[in-house]
């Protein structure tokens, strides 16, 4: 019975192809090595014994750096020299009919068809300074509702006006 495993064994060896340095599954170069931290982790060092290697730093990241610049310049010169005239060129003094902003700025693009352009460019500039003051100019320490009422006052007509205008921007 002994002599019947070790001919089936022989057999099995001589079945598998044999293996290379680097390959996957070779004992040679599966070395497992102990980690700082105590994991058993792949010993490289093995698998490319006596093989030339390069430093990430700077070799290798020096000529990754040098092929990037050298792409953007052919990237520039090919831009500069044979531009892509999709449509006529844009023109900032002439908005196209019908675009209009997405919904959260619809309330500004609003504004500005009540107001002078200065006028609609200063004024949410200014509430995005007083907003970022209001907790310097609201010395009130009390935080219960019913004794800050001006807060939410105020809070409840910027909320009003903005809906508001929203709403007049989408149905336009």
């Amino acid at each position: 019975m002994a002599e019947t495993t070790t001919e089936s064994t022989k057999k099995s060896t001589a079945e598998k192809p044999a293996l290379q340095p680097g390959d996957a599954r070779n004992p040679e170069t599966d070395r497992r090595c102990a980690a700082p931290d105590g994991v058993l982790e792949q010993d490289h060092a093995a698998e490319w014994q006596g093989q030339e290697t390069i430093r990430f730093f700077p070799d290798h990241f020096i000529s990754e750096a040098t092929a990037m610049v050298l792409l953007l310049c052919l990237y520039a010169v090919l831009a500069i020299f044979f531009p892509a005239f999709i449509e006529a060129r844009a023109n900032p003094a002439i908005t196209p009919v019908g675009s209009k902003p997405a919904w959260y700025f619809l309330f500004l693009y609003e504004y500005l068809h009540f107001v002078p352009p200065l006028v609609g460019t200063l004024t949410p500039v200014a509430l995005l300074v007083l907003l970022g003051a209001w907790p310097f100019l609201d010395r009130n320490p009390s935080r219960k509702p019913r004794k800050r009422v001006i807060a939410i006052v105020f809070a409840v007509i910027v909320v009003v006006v903005i809906l508001t205008l929203t709403v007049l921007g989408a149905v336009e």
